[in-house]
């Protein structure tokens, strides 16, 4: 289904009836007989470049931090990480191997970025408990203009 076959509401009135009905067109064209459960889900906001951006940073840090270096795929390694933590990705058997895999972030909306990041952070916390302050991992803030 593209995103044109979707439908918007306002006011508590469906704003784009004929998208309802070419949904539901699509769908009974191809439909084989049987039992079939909907689900209606709001179409929220995409995260930002400048989430995106943000997102990225914390893991350039937190990748340093643990010792993975700089590179890319040290940074996706931390990603990947948070991700599995929040079950944004599946887990793959190939031969025999048990790999995540993780969703793409491009896919998320504003709330489960937000989630991502809040993860991050929380990793961050978590290894800078027992440790000295003046050794603790700063990760940039909403407040100095990253988000």
């Amino acid at each position: 289904m593209k995103r044109s076959d979707l439908f918007t509401v306002a006011s508590h009135k469906v704003c784009q009836p004929q998208g309802i009905r070419r949904v539901w067109e699509i769908f009974l064209a191809s439909a084989a007989d049987g039992v079939y459960e909907m689900t209606l889900k709001r179409v929220s906001d995409r995260r930002t470049s400048r989430q995106n951006r943000y997102l990225w940073k914390l893991c350039e840090i937190l990748a340093e931090a643990i010792g993975y270096g700089e590179t890319d795929h040290a940074k996706e390694l931390v990603l990947s990480d948070a991700m599995e933590r929040l079950g944004f990705g599946s887990h793959v058997n190939f031969r025999g191997r048990v790999s995540f895999v993780r969703d793409s972030t491009a896919l998320k909306d504003v709330e489960k970025f937000g989630q991502i990041i809040d993860e991050l952070h929380a990793i961050a916390d978590f290894m800078n408990e027992d440790v000295e302050p003046e050794r603790h991992i700063i990760l940039p803030g909403k407040e100095q203009g990253l988000l």
